[in-house]
C-alpha cells in the first residue's frame, strides 16, 4: 500500500512492480482511505500532463479525477468474516470492482 502524501510516481512505479492493477492507500495508522488504480495514470497519460505525477497521491486523484477529496477514493472493504452474498451485494450495488479484506476497521 501507499500513504496520502506518496509521490504519485512512485506509488505507480510500486503498482508496475507488483504487476497490480490497484493499490490501496492507507492513513499513516494504517486506516484504508482509498485506492489508487491504473485508470488514474491512463488520465495523465491522454492529457499529456505528465508533470502532475509528481504530487502526492491525495492531490493527483483530486485532479484526474476532478471531485473532492472526500470523494475521489472509492472502495469497498470487509472483514474477514464477510460472506460472500455480502459481498457480492455490495459489489454489485455499486461501480467498484475491487474490494479489500480488512482487520479491524482498517
Amino acid at each position: 500500500s501507499c500513504v496520502p502524501s506518496s509521490q504519485c510516481v512512485r506509488s505507480f512505479l510500486q503498482l508496475a512492480d507488483l504487476k497490480y492493477s490497484s493499490l490501496p492507500v492507507s492513513d499513516e495508522e494504517g486506516l484504508l482511505v482509498g485506492a489508487l488504480s491504473c485508470r488514474d495514470l491512463r488520465v495523465a497519460m491522454a492529457t499529456g500532463n505528465l508533470g502532475i505525477l509528481t504530487r502526492c497521491v491525495t492531490e493527483y486523484i483530486s485532479l484526474v479525477r476532478r471531485q473532492a477529496v472526500k470523494t475521489v477514493f472509492p472502495f469497498i472493504s470487509c472483514k474477514p468474516t464477510a460472506t460472500l452474498e455480502h459481498v457480492m451485494h455490495r459489489l454489485s450495488a455499486s461501480r467498484i470492482q475491487r474490494v479489500y479484506i480488512v482487520a479491524d476497521n482498517r
